[in-house]
């Protein structure tokens, strides 16, 4: 009598159909989750924005319940009160600073005593009022802040 005896196959490795399926799958659960980070970060980052406008939003507020206006748009810092012309920049601008510096001495700003005008910029020496930097080619220190830059002046103050 014969017996059949039935083989067993062992298999050594995948098939080449069985890998790319695997590859397949593992790659739309990569992009399926890649695409929920990228909206996570995107909607991270318009709340980290709406905070900061809000909190830009009090500082303004609480700004114009201290001095009454708003910040301008534009400013000019002249180390010297009499290098400020007759420009409606220049008298708005004298007009704020005099309202936001309630305590400012102006016989220093007329440079009438030490130390000898307003040091806005940081380049004058204290003791004699000296220009450290020479700016604008010989004409009188002055800047003119527009924008952002009065906002970082005005809610973020200046150096002592």
């Amino acid at each position: 009598m014969t017996t059949f005896h039935s083989r067993t196959i062992r298999r050594q490795a995948f098939t080449l159909v069985e890998l790319m399926i695997v590859i397949a799958i593992i790659g739309l659960l990569v992009a399926m989750l890649s695409a929920a980070i990228y909206k996570a970060i995107i909607k991270g980052k318009e709340t980290r924005n709406r905070i900061e406008i809000g909190q830009l939003e009090v500082a303004l507020q609480q700004f114009q319940q201290r001095f009454g206006v708003f910040p301008p748009s534009r400013l000019k810092l002249c180390e010297n009160f009499n290098y400020y012309g007759g420009t409606q920049l220049d008298v708005d601008s004298v007009a704020f600073i005099q309202k936001m510096f309630t305590n400012i001495d102006m016989d220093v700003w007329k440079g009438l005593k030490p130390p000898y005008g307003m040091n806005w910029n940081g380049n004058k020496d204290p003791a004699t009022g000296a220009d450290l930097i020479a700016r604008n080619g010989g004409e009188p220190n002055f800047v003119i802040l527009e924008g952002d830059q009065v906002l970082v002046f005005c809610l973020g103050g200046i150096p002592a």
